[in-house]
């Protein structure tokens, strides 16, 4: 006997009566449910105090006097630092922090409410990416736990909660990264979603650095490579009716990663592409053999950020192409390998805070291997429950913690920028590291700047040299610690100081 065509087919019978719900429908409510605890944990540790306090680290303070510059000066196609145009970094966060000051936001929660937006859109989209990549190891419907444990486990990172919360820009790094692999994943089966990538690539470009259309790349390899050992030969992407969206794509990929140094020379000619991507680029992460020679920082990172994550994460990664042949495993695998070799070999100064690049692929790699290895999807599950809660990265107190010695300095600053007048050449001394560590560039600027750029220097010795660039009749007006005036006393005998608390304020005329 035939069935008819149009009748349903029957439900399989394991025992129970109850249907089994549709793979993409549990994997998505999983996802829902636990993403939404993983958030109410977040806002409550966090928010109360979001908006109390000193800034943390000295990119917060170059964030805030960034932020203001659009404001002050009008001009939201160029970064100012210190009053004067800065290439160093794109305004992307910039003018998302500038808007929400613009509307009356606290200072300090506006400044950090995209960081802790991209922070939580980083951690789901770190659970969607590794439920994703489960596909090619668990049945649909439970590649939810996959996802659910990479981002239990992204949340034992230190890094991962102090960047989404301090006003810095790396949490959108991480967040454009783990987006961009999202959506090219999604692009092999869907040909039109390629064009979320260009876009994921473009505003990751106008975050901070460029790296998304890197990581776009590493996707391209790692599909070459995985239709020609003949894994996945037919991906929809490219076959030859999705060559002219691919193409298409691919010529807008190269525009979209260099965004911002295209705008800015069109806005203030080459010398902005030269310090932009020769100087803070190029000459930052070119491979230099004798930096690899010398003190390497990343094993010591990752050890203060988690051990518990990164050890066996790491492990994870590296082998994860060898067992799991599929795009996204070779993807996250090329990135990874690239990036750990640009800190090994950079030439100039590379931060801690970089990792939150690579972290999310780390608990992905972790995740998916610790479902292979331990086979039964309970244990694995605990395994990584236990990871993330026995790892270090559950938000601190830091945050809405006041600094009295960076208070300080900012009331101090804020009295040097009211003595001042229109017509004086304001400086400021970093010659001592405990100057660095209150008298920051960020804060200077903001605070003590007077709407004018003010002179910052590290050596006493330079004073001579601003002196020589001021006119005759202008009034020198400085601010240093005490602890550092010894030596401008000695060059400048004729100073008017004012002391507020361990800062002095000091006035001479620039022509003894």
């Amino acid at each position: 006997m035939t069935r008819s065509p149009s009748a349903p087919a029957p439900i399989p019978q394991s025992g129970t009566a109850q249907s089994v719900p549709p793979p993409g429908r549990a994997l998505r409510r999983g996802l829902w449910i636990v993403g939404l605890l993983l958030v109410a944990l977040f806002v409550i540790r966090i928010l109360p105090n979001l908006g109390g306090g000193t800034f943390q680290s000295r990119d917060e303070y170059l964030t805030l006097d960034r932020t203001y510059s659009m404001l002050s000066t009008g001009d939201w196609t160029t970064v100012w630092t210190n009053h004067e145009p800065s290439f160093r970094k794109p305004p992307l966060q910039y003018w998302a922090g500038a808007a929400l000051l613009a509307a009356g936001l606290d200072r300090e929660v506006a400044l950090r409410a995209m960081p802790l937006l991209y922070g939580l859109g980083m951690l789901g989209l770190t659970g969607l990416l590794a439920a994703r990549m489960a596909r090619d190891l668990l049945p649909a419907r439970r590649c939810w736990l996959v996802g659910v444990a990479a981002m239990v486990m992204l949340c034992g990172s230190r890094g991962f909660w102090r960047y989404s919360t301090e006003a810095m820009l790396d949490a959108g790094t991480g967040f454009w990264l783990v987006a961009t692999a999202t959506a090219f994943l999604s692009a092999l089966h869907r040909p039109a979603r390629i064009w979320l990538v260009v876009l994921c690539v473009l505003l990751g470009a106008l975050q901070k650095a460029p790296v998304a259309g890197l990581l776009a790349l590493a996707g391209l390899v790692a599909a070459a490579v995985d239709r020609r050992v003949g894994n996945t030969p037919d991906l929809p992407l490219l076959r030859p009716r999705a060559r002219a969206t691919f193409s298409a794509a691919l010529i807008c990929l190269v525009p979209a990663t260099l965004i911002w140094p295209i705008l800015q020379v069109g806005v203030h000619g080459f010398d902005a592409f030269r310090l932009l991507v020769m100087d803070e680029m190029v000459g930052r992460f070119a491979p230099e053999v004798e930096a690899a020679a010398g003190d390497v920082d990343w094993p010591t990172w990752v050890i203060h950020d988690s051990a518990l994550l990164w050890l066996p994460g790491l492990a994870a990664l590296a082998a994860l192409p060898f067992w799991l042949r599929s795009v996204g495993a070779r993807m996250i695998w090329i990135w990874g390998l690239c990036f750990f070799l640009a800190l090994t070999f950079a030439r100039g100064e590379t931060y801690a805070r970089y990792l939150l690049s690579v972290s999310p692929f780390v608990a992905v790699a972790l995740a998916l291997s610790l479902f292979r290895l331990l086979r039964f999807e309970g244990r694995a599950f605990a395994a990584a429950a236990t990871i993330g809660l026995l790892a270090p990265g559950l938000p601190s107190a830091e945050v809405g913690h006041s600094d009295r010695r960076r208070l300080a300095a900012e009331q101090a600053l804020t009295l040097f920028a009211a003595t001042a007048a229109p017509e004086d050449r304001l400086l400021a001394c970093q010659t001592s590291s405990r100057a660095r560590e209150v008298l920051i560039t960020g804060a200077v600027g903001f605070f003590g700047s007077a709407g004018q750029p003010v002179g910052i220097f590290r050596d006493p010795g330079d004073l001579a040299d601003y002196v020589q660039d001021t006119p005759p009749g202008t009034v020198l007006r400085g601010i240093c610690l005490e602890h550092d005036m010894a030596q401008i006393r000695a060059l400048r005998p004729d100073l008017t100081e004012t002391r507020d608390g361990e800062f002095v304020l000091w006035s001479a005329p620039a022509r003894p």
